[in-house]
């Protein structure tokens, strides 16, 4: 399996990097955010007990290195291209041929198909 790949991009200044794995991130001022619950915790009645819920999953934020404005990552997905197969190249013989049988179908075999009488 491949490493993730993610972008982070400014849309102010135009700012792109593009990591992978996440190694170089350290570089990037990350913003330190608080978590938040899901539901606000309420009281259970059987057992009197306050009940919380589990908390939201956040993205993690940066500061952008040119001009300081909050830029998130985003994940890419890479696609992988096949390589062409190379075609063998052509003998001369065989590029005359394709030429002529070209010539036939444009200009006819004989000169009776021919209006033009080239």
């Amino acid at each position: 399996m491949a490493e993730k790949t993610y972008q982070f991009y400014c849309d102010h200044c135009g700012f792109k990097k593009i990591t992978k794995g996440g190694e170089d991130v350290k570089s990037l001022y990350e913003y330190k955010r608080s978590s938040i619950q899901k539901e606000i915790p309420h009281l259970d009645p059987t057992t009197k007990k306050a009940v919380t819920t589990d908390f939201m999953k956040r993205k993690r934020t940066f500061r952008c290195p040119d001009c300081g404005r909050m830029i998130s990552a985003r994940q890419i997905k890479l696609i992988e291209i096949e390589k062409p197969v190379e075609k063998a190249t052509l003998t001369q013989k065989e590029i005359t041929q394709r030429i002529i049988k070209r010539f036939d179908l444009i200009y006819g075999e004989d000169e009776e198909n021919n209006p033009s009488g080239h």
